[in-house]
């Protein structure tokens, strides 16, 4: 079992296509890639050596 990166508190799933924030006793937050935060997160995170690694992995 592989563990799902992390960036700015949001847990990065290149399956779902999506950034979800979870906060226990919270209501959970999904954010597509496709989105306009989505776009921007991806953006900052494809900045990084581990995202962009993460990034041509799943592409």
């Amino acid at each position: 079992m592989r563990k799902l990166p992390v960036f700015k508190g949001y847990t990065v799933d290149f399956r779902l296509k999506e950034f979800r924030h979870i906060v226990y006793g919270k209501p959970m937050e999904f954010i597509p890639f496709g989105s306009d935060k989505g776009e921007k997160l991806m953006n900052q995170y494809i900045k990084t050596p581990e995202g962009l690694e993460e990034y041509k992995r799943n592409s």
